[in-house]
């Protein structure tokens, strides 16, 4: 998407983005949006998880037959479908929001060179690639982690649930 600045290029690309995994019901591992910036990268995954989180509370809203909290007009259009149309959506929004963190959001480098670290002795990086995360992006991590395996099995944090309870 080649725009000036202003004109909405994130805003295109978070709807696109988030209406894919929403009305396909796709995997976010196949989601890849690329960059130039690093506050480019950081700025579309939040506004793609935000965006994820209001398609999420409109399709709870309308599922229970509440009215949407006041959004996006086109993420109140995702609510204007059929019954199963309608419950398959929020399955994949709430999939898409547990999952989110193994969608690839970057710049332009940091993707190519994930793909050369990948390809290891192929892509002739010999291992000296190295990943980090800092800041916003490793609380994201963190969070998308943690949110991952306890939908994956709750037991283990139901068990230290009274550490969390302490601490607030």
């Amino acid at each position: 998407l080649d725009a000036s600045a202003g004109t909405g290029k994130t805003f295109t690309l978070t709807a696109l983005a988030t209406r894919w995994l929403v009305e396909g019901g796709d995997d976010p591992a196949g989601l890849l949006v690329v960059t130039f910036t690093r506050a480019a990268a950081e700025q579309l995954r939040s506004r793609i998880r935000t965006d994820l989180r209001d398609a999420a509370a409109a399709l709870d809203a309308a599922v229970d037959g509440r009215p949407p909290p006041p959004t996006h007009d086109w993420i109140r259009a995702l609510t204007a479908v059929d019954p199963g149309t309608l419950a398959q959506r929020r399955r994949a929004a709430a999939a898409a929001l547990v999952g989110f963190e193994r969608a690839t959001v970057s710049t332009l480098h940091a993707f190519c060179r994930s793909a050369l670290v990948g390809l290891g002795m192929l892509g002739d990086v010999g291992g000296r690639g190295a990943a980090t995360a800092s800041g916003r992006d490793r609380d994201d991590i963190v969070r998308d982690l943690l949110v991952t395996r306890l939908a994956a099995d709750p037991a283990p944090f139901a068990a230290n649930a009274h550490l969390a309870r302490d601490a607030g």
